[in-house]
């Protein structure tokens, strides 16, 4: 289940600008998959590029004006929400990390 649906002017319009930055790069990571040649130089760097996601929950409990919180006790939350999300990630998939993806972008794309 998703955050709720916004509904205050500067919450649509946030979520307006995230959902049109998605849906023009909604379809790029398997474009990207098909477009590149695993043969050998920079196509198969990006053949083999493995993704991760680092995600915290609390995040969808702040509405759009967070962006622009820059207050001390409010960054520091965040910095700390994200040093817990990053332990929690390690202690799932550290053994993962450079050997396979543990987060799929077609579905990440989809989820936003």
């Amino acid at each position: 289940m998703g955050p709720p649906p916004a509904t205050a002017g500067d919450e649509i319009q946030s979520k307006t600008g995230s959902r049109a930055f998605l849906d023009a790069h909604q379809g790029a990571p398997t474009r990207l998959r098909q477009a590149a040649d695993p043969g050998s130089g920079e196509g198969a760097r990006w053949a083999k590029m493995r993704t991760h996601r680092i995600k915290s929950d609390m995040l969808t409990k702040f509405g759009a004006s967070s962006k622009l919180n820059a207050e001390w006790e409010f960054v520091s939350m965040l910095r700390a929400e994200g040093r817990m999300a990053a332990d929690a990630f390690l202690a799932e998939h550290g053994a993962d990390i450079g050997r396979q993806s543990t987060a799929d972008l077609d579905v990440l794309l989809t989820e936003c």
